[in-house]
């Protein structure tokens, strides 16, 4: 029974020195000799604009300042502990911050500062709205102090006097309402996820020095239209831009890398050139970018992975580079523009389902050295061209996987004899 009647006798208390204080200037000032400010001592109290808590305190209780009107919070430095909800909901929407950058050592519940508005002082410091480390090189950003919305967001250039460096794993994930974010020349790194599923992002400017972005770092950011990737970005690893379908252009000069889904679900992307720093095209890079029509690919690549153009339903023709040798699973597959392909020299091999349901597809050569063709590579395409389009397979060809041309209808012009011409009469397809 001792914990609650504390509690009730701090309300009191508070009731009565807000009283006392707000007549005069409308700050309220707690006692000097208080170690602990109790759950919801000060809940709801809206007269004034200023809460002063004295050297001393160690514990804020859950909700203690909750609902307040409070647009000025100044904390001691001896506090190592504030509760759950203890500043909800503070100040006016008005306000400059809404997160707070707690030193290192105080446990503070995740939704303390949900939804505040106030300045926030500790040990008479102003402190920004971010939690944080500090190590060797400067300050890295580990996330926010709440669970509320937020519209935007200044990072601050330094913090105990060290630059902030890098922008952790997860900082901004899911904020949804986050519209716009300033990150100062002091950042080199954004870390995996940091900005993912910040659905009305529109623009980021990012720093000129910055030289490393985590996997997934915009997953998802619906509403970016476009970014401008500093000289010092080399790489763009997986799932970079998934799920950005406002994304409209992309400039990729200087970059070497790319990882899987880095593109995937672009759907406003129309045109894209690739550079000849880039030998590797990744595993459903550009998966699902519906409105991509033109795809420009180097002569440097080498390799292009499954699923690559998967749904690129915009796609009217491409060319595969010289150096590529293997056509993958899926690469083209639900394609269902796409008119011409233009294959190399050198392939000798069309994955699974490589051209299935290109249905408009109505010239595609196919290489001397070719010597296999997957399972349903061709099903579903060609449809309803047999006038228009016969393929003409060479002597080469020798494995062809069950249903490689189910329901395809263009001709096909077989050597007598051949490997095909065996596959053909065996699977009941009629050719020239």
């Amino acid at each position: 029974m001792k914990h609650p009647l504390r509690v009730i006798i701090l309300c009191a208390l508070a009731v009565l020195l807000a009283g006392a204080a707000l007549a005069d200037e409308g700050v309220l000032t707690l006692p000097a000799d208080l170690t602990t400010v109790g759950d919801e001592a000060f809940y709801g109290v809206t007269s004034a604009n200023k809460v002063v808590v004295q050297e001393g305190v160690t514990t804020i209780g859950a909700r203690a300042f909750a609902e307040g009107g409070f647009t000025e919070i100044r904390l001691p430095s001896t506090v190592t502990e504030i509760g759950d909800g203890a500043f909800r909901n503070c100040g006016s929407a008005t306000g400059p911050v809404r997160y707070f950058c707690i030193p290192y050592g105080v446990d503070v519940n995740a939704s303390a500062f949900e939804g505040c508005y106030a300045d926030v002082y500790i040990g008479g410091q102003l402190v920004p709205y971010f939690r944080y480390t500090v190590g060797d090189e400067g300050v890295t950003i580990t996330g926010l102090n709440g669970y509320g919305s937020i519209a935007e967001a200044v990072i601050p250039d330094t913090i105990e006097g060290k630059p902030v460096v890098a922008i952790g794993d997860n900082v901004f994930n899911g904020k949804r309402d986050l519209a716009h974010v300033v990150i100062p020349a002091t950042v080199t790194s954004i870390g995996s996820y940091a900005f993912s599923n910040c659905s009305a992002l529109t623009a980021i400017d990012l720093p000129a020095g910055l030289t490393s972005l985590g996997n997934g770092a915009f997953y998802f950011c619906q509403s970016l239209t476009g970014i401008d990737l500093p000289a010092g970005i080399t790489a763009l690893p997986q799932e970079t831009f998934w799920g950005c379908r406002a994304l409209a252009e992309i400039d990729l000069t200087g970059i070497t890398s790319l990882g899987k889904s880095v593109f995937r679900e672009c759907r406003a992307l129309t045109e894209v050139t690739i550079p000849a720093s880039i030998t590797s095209l990744p595993e459903s890079a550009f998966e699902e970018a519906q409105g991509l029509t033109q795809i420009h690919l180097p002569n440097t690549l080498t390799e292009i992975n499954k699923f690559a153009f998967y749904g690129c339903r915009a796609l009217t023709q491409i060319q595969i580079p010289s150096g590529i040798t293997a056509i993958p699973q899926g690469v083209l597959q639900n394609c269902s523009a796409l008119q011409s392909v233009q294959l190399p020299a050198g392939v000798e091999s069309i994955g699974q389902n490589a051209f299935r349901s290109c249905a408009a597809l109505t010239n595609i050569n196919f290489p001397a050295g070719l010597v296999s063709i997957g399972q349903e590579a061709f099903r579903d395409a060609c449809v309803g061209q047999s006038a228009n389009a016969i393929y003409a397979l060479p002597d080469s060809v020798e494995t062809f996987g069950s249903n490689a041309f189910y329901n395809c209808g263009a001709g096909l012009l077989v050597a007598p004899g051949s490997a095909f011409e065996i596959f053909v009469k065996e699977n009941g397809y009629t050719f020239a």
